[in-house]
This record gives structure tokens, sequence and C-alpha cells, in this order.
């Protein structure tokens, strides 16, 4: 028996994947953010400078990540509705026939 071709998945599960990630790009840029706030206040005893320097280039280098990270995930989101609608529309066409 063949196997069956993977079936593409529903609006809703579309749906649901981007509002997940969308909490967890959430949730880690307010963590960065909340990372820098914090090493603002970190005295210098705690972490030398150059150590801090250093963390605060990777925290900046990460919130960059994610936002080129987030802007990807919603520009593959709506090429993904785009294309479900349009074959919707196709198969709605194919039935009216």
């Amino acid at each position: 028996m063949p196997p069956l071709p993977p079936s593409l998945p529903s609006r809703e599960s579309g749906e649901l994947l981007d509002h997940l990630l969308d909490s967890l790009f959430e949730d880690f840029r307010s963590w960065f953010e909340r990372g820098l706030v914090l090493l603002d206040h970190t005295p210098d005893a705690l972490l030398p400078p150059l150590e801090q320097r250093q963390l605060r280039e990777r925290l900046e280098e990460a919130l960059r990540a994610l936002s080129a990270l987030s802007d990807e995930a919603m520009a593959a989101a709506q090429s993904a509705a785009a294309e479900f609608d349009s074959e919707f529309v196709e198969d709605e066409t194919e039935a009216a026939r």
C-alpha cells in the first residue's frame, strides 16, 4: 500500500502555531530586554565592565536575531495563508463545475 500524501495543515492549526510563536517571541523579547535593564543596574563588583559589555552585546544580538526570526515567521505565515486561500478557491471552483 503506497504512503498517503501529506495533508495540508488546517487554517486553525496555522493560526494556533502563529499565536504560539508570537507568544514565545514576546516572552524571549521580554526576558532579553529585562536582562539589559538588570545589566544597567549591575555593580562592577558583581560583574566586571568587560563582562558586562560582552553580555550586553550578546543580549542585543539575541534581540536582533529574534526580531529577524519573528519577521521571517510572519512572512512565512502570510505566504502560507495566501497559498491556503488560493488552493481553497481552486477547490471551490472545481467543485462548482
